[in-house]
Formats: structure tokens, sequence, C-alpha cells
């Protein structure tokens, strides 16, 4: 629990990553969530490993901090990618969850995304239904330049160069790692 706490305070000092996210990988969601819904029973029965947790998170802010700062100030694209790869690797847990549930017909957890992705597919769909009659060809180049633009904003200062490289196999390994933690045992 320790060092989940390490990294769940590594999340929220990274722009980006979400704590929950980290959670996930780390397989302690579910125990957070027994704390933030005042589980006072299971709280008491595992205290020790959420003083661990604290602790960890503790000493992950202000031991990681400077670091995260540094790392930014002085490496942005490498420090970046493996942010990335710390995203794309907890992925195969996120996608095992998501099937789990439909499997499962947990339609509880299901619930909370299909309700944001039909509310941003109908208001999307609704959106781009109106440009499309008004400004046809205007909104397919608009349309054609985010897609074209989603890739340079995630990948902005990125070249094959030593550091561009780097960045790749600082991404690759975060990914590795992050897939790591998030495999069944």
């Amino acid at each position: 629990m320790f060092g989940s706490g390490i990294l769940l305070a590594l999340a929220n000092l990274i722009p980006g990553v979400s704590g929950g996210t980290i959670a996930v990988v780390c397989k302690i969601y579910d125990k957070l969530l027994a704390v933030f819904s005042l589980d006072f029973k299971k709280i008491k029965t595992e205290w020790k490993s959420y003083l661990f947790l604290i602790l960890g998170m503790i000493i992950g802010i202000f031991g990681l901090s400077y670091l995260i700062k540094y790392l930014l100030d002085n490496f942005p694209l490498q420090s970046n990618f493996f942010f990335l790869g710390i995203i794309l690797g907890s992925i195969p847990m996120i996608y095992d969850l998501i099937i789990t549930a439909i499997t499962e017909r947990n339609f509880l957890f299901l619930l909370a995304p299909a309700v944001g992705i039909a509310l941003g597919c109908v208001t999307g769909a609704m959106l781009i239904g109106w440009l499309l009659k008004r400004y046809s060809r205007e909104t397919y180049g608009a349309i054609l330049g985010l897609v074209a633009g989603s890739g340079v904003v995630l990948c902005e200062g990125f070249s094959f160069t030593p550091a561009g490289i780097g960045a790749l196999i600082v991404m690759v390994i975060a990914a590795c790692i992050a897939f790591l933690f998030t495999r069944k045992e």
C-alpha cells in the first residue's frame, strides 16, 4: 500500500494522469471507495493498510514534486511520453473491467459510461448535423483538422532525434509497467 500511495501521489502531480486511473492500476480503487463512502467497518479492519497508503501519498507528494518539476522543465517530451505510456498501459485493465461488467450484466457499473457516451454522441451528432446543413465544406474541413491536429498536439515537439526516440522508449516502458500492474494474477 505504501508504494501505491507514492504512485497515487505521483498521479496527482502529473498533468493529464488521473488518480483514479492509477488507483485502478494499483488495484486499490475499491479500498479508496470504502474510505470515501465512509465504510467505517472496512476502515477499522484495514486501518494499517490505509495508514501506509497515506504515508506513501505524503512522501510521494513531497518527495516527487521536485523531481516532476525538474523532469517537465528539462525533459518535457520524454516526461509527457512517459505519462502517455502510463495511460496507454492501463487501458487493458479498464477494457477488462468493462468487458467483465458486460458479460456479468452489471448494468449499474455500465450506467455512468453509457450515459456519458449517449449524451456525447447525441449532442455531438446534433451539433455536427446542424453545422453540416449550414456549412458543409467548412465542417468537413474542421473535422479533418481536428483529426490531424489531435495527433500533433499529442506528440508536440516530437521528431526522430535521439530525444524523440528516447521519448518513445520511455513511453513503451511506462506502458509496459502500467500493463504489468494491471495484469490478473
